[in-house]
């Protein structure tokens, strides 16, 4: 059994579920960890919801981060999708201790650098950086 994958939540942040585990596409049991639901978390005072997944195949998907305002029905703030988990947990922790940012901010919060995250294994960049609704950037 794989470790859950640590994260540090501010308070003001209730988990909802949290099946996000130290698993990544190329671990051989990967299929058994990597869901749609490995993670939610809701924020009452600036009313978000932070959402993390798996979408796709082993060979093929990404873990998907996700912001919105309420709930799902509510307006996307900010997506962020990479294969790689670390850049996710990064992107993660940084929306949670700044929720107000990605509420005002007119730019994008900065991309993970290589280097912050593991200089052997550079980051998996098939995702769109972008705060919905403001401007979008395409790597």
């Amino acid at each position: 059994m794989k470790k859950l994958q640590p994260l540090r939540v501010p308070a003001g942040w209730t988990i909802s579920y949290n099946n996000f585990h130290e698993c990544d596409a190329s671990d051989p049991d990967s299929s058994d960890y990597l869901i749609e639901d490995l993670y939610q978390a809701f924020n009452e005072q600036h009313d978000q919801l932070l959402d993390i997944g798996w979408y796709g195949s082993m060979e093929e998907g990404a873990f998907g981060l996700t912001l919105v305002q309420h709930d799902f029905r509510g307006p996307e703030l900010a997506k962020y999708n990479s294969r790689n988990r670390q850049e996710i947990v990064l992107m993660a922790e940084e929306w949670m201790a700044n929720p107000d940012s990605l509420q005002k901010n007119s730019t994008c919060p900065p991309r993970p650098e290589s280097t912050e995250i593991n200089p052997n294994h550079p980051p998996a960049y098939s995702c769109r950086w972008a705060l919905i609704g403001k401007h979008q950037n395409t790597d």
